[in-house]
């Protein structure tokens, strides 16, 4: 099995030709094209990898709630961390997904990362809109 691997496609947004084909795990922290980081949560009560919230649906994951507000009329799963999932201390969500404080990732159902907001992004239904249509929409 190889680890660290790149998935480029038109169906992932940010994982251009620029970067290399593969890469240690954790040195990508939620780089599109990539799996989701396995980082052991908090969720309901219980303690599970992250990568099992991350595999039924498409799943936008973020520490803000405005990019959950902005997700409420799309047909996407929406896990809030900090309420809906608890990262521990020491591999905190910006830093396992790359995301800063008030970013977002979107996820799909086997588990590769499609889109990360861009640093200091406005949380907005359009913008996720557009990102759905992009990402869940077959290619040809």
């Amino acid at each position: 099995m190889e680890l660290g691997q790149l998935t480029r496609s038109g169906a992932i947004l940010g994982a251009d030709a620029a970067l290399p084909p593969a890469a240690h795990p954790r040195d990508w922290a939620g780089q599109p094209g990539t799996r989701a980081p396995h980082v052991w949560v908090r969720h309901r009560g219980n303690s599970v990898s992250s990568i099992d919230l991350l595999t039924e649906d498409f799943v936008l994951l973020t520490a803000d709630p405005r990019w959950c507000a902005a997700a409420a009329h799309l047909q996407l799963k929406t896990l809030l961390v900090g309420a809906d999932v608890i990262f521990p201390a020491e591999q905190p969500f910006r830093d396992s997904f790359g995301t800063g404080d008030d970013g977002a990732v979107i996820v799909r159902p086997d588990g590769i990362i499609a889109w990360r907001s861009a640093p200091a992004a406005i949380p907005e239904a359009m913008l996720l809109r557009t990102v759905m249509e992009k990402i869940a929409l077959p290619h040809g």
